[in-house]
């Protein structure tokens, strides 16, 4: 897909997506998991909502879907992702994460966008009852990624994490139905390469407060 290329990564300085992806009420939190399922394979019942019917931008809108689906498990007031995209443009870009936050917390929800993240990181949140949005590459060979894209993780299953994947599944290679995004089970190999491209400590995601 027509993705804005993550190029070297050791020169960030444009940090906005690692894509190419009524009132403001209090929203209602989830409650954790009980004993943590999420993390023992049981996923977080976050909606799915793919990128593909995406009123504009379907190629490039994979960011706003992905924190989408999150904002509506976290309680905000949105029919869908179409209804939260609107608002991120009112902000700016959809491949924005300065937008994406602010466009979350219109909807009451404090999140924060990192350069540094580790599993631990994603382990915490799930445990916590909240899903993460991970910035990968998911483009090109696991020697050799590429790309930029944003899916959203909502459990843990062994060494591997269950995510939504707005624009399909990248074990097919987005060949097939972009619902086999819907609980897709990455592993944590896949992860590493594409995540944690440059070491331990150097995942690009959103974290939900």
């Amino acid at each position: 897909t027509a993705r804005t290329a993550r190029t070297a990564r050791t020169a960030r300085t444009a940090r906005t997506a690692r894509t190419a992806c009524t009132a403001r009420t209090a929203p209602t939190a989830p409650t954790a998991p009980a004993g943590n399922s999420a993390l023992r394979g049981v996923p977080l019942n976050v909606p799915y909502y793919p990128q593909t019917d995406n009123y504009t931008m379907p190629d490039r809108t994979c960011n706003s879907s992905a924190c989408a689906m999150a904002a509506k498990y976290l309680g905000a007031n949105i029919s869908g992702d179409d209804e939260y995209l609107r608002t991120v443009l009112r902000y700016g870009d959809t491949t924005d994460h300065g937008a994406q936050t602010k466009a979350l917390r219109h909807y009451g929800i404090e999140s924060s966008f990192h350069y540094n993240l580790n599993y631990g990181d994603i382990d915490r949140s799930l445990a916590a009852g909240k899903p993460v949005v991970l910035g990968i590459q998911h483009r090109g060979p696991r020697h050799a990624p590429r790309g930029g894209h944003l899916i959203t993780v909502i459990g843990k299953q062994g060494n591997n994490y269950i995510v939504h994947d707005p624009y399909g599944n990248l074990n097919d290679g987005y060949t097939q139905s972009v619902y086999r995004g819907k609980n897709a089970v990455y592993s944590k190999q896949e992860l590493d390469a594409r995540w944690q491209v440059d070491g331990p400590g150097s995942g690009w995601g959103r974290i939900f407060h």
